[in-house]
């Protein structure tokens, strides 16, 4: 999320919202998580859509496995994005309309400006701790 007037994440905030709150919710569960990391993945995710685009075999990406399960969750949310996997392989209790391999491009390409911006700003968990304000943590019981 950037502040200001943002023609994507007013387009794709509910897309962007999935994705950033599956994010948090791995940081939470993982305060060791770093920023950097969320950007190896998300990086990782747009070079593979992009190389589908275009026609050619995904990248073969070396992650550890606190990356390796971001980017599980992040596939999948994708792929429902996309129309690829049902709200119930995503964890999701609605349909959504299908979108497009570039608009999905777009929105990684969105996170990964905010990524470097609050990074930039604030420091190796700038962007976690950035997004983590906006999703209210669970009430205890």
């Amino acid at each position: 999320m950037l502040s200001g007037r943002d023609p994507i994440a007013e387009e794709y905030a509910d897309v962007l919202q999935n994705l950033e709150f599956a994010v948090v919710l791995l940081y939470r569960q993982h305060p060791e998580l770093l920023d950097h990391q969320v950007n190896k993945v998300i990086e990782g995710l747009e070079r593979s859509y992009t190389t589908e685009m275009n026609g050619r075999k995904a990248p073969n990406l070396r992650l550890a496995p606190l990356e390796a399960e971001l980017f599980d969750k992040l596939k999948v949310l994708c792929d429902w994005r996309l129309g690829r996997a049902t709200q119930s392989e995503a964890g999701l209790p609605e349909e959504v309309e299908a979108l497009d391999v570039d608009e999905i491009i777009l929105c990684l390409k969105r996170i990964l400006r905010s990524i470097k911006l609050w990074t930039k700003e604030y420091g190796m968990r700038g962007y976690l701790d950035y997004v983590n304000q906006f999703f209210p943590a669970p009430q205890s019981e």
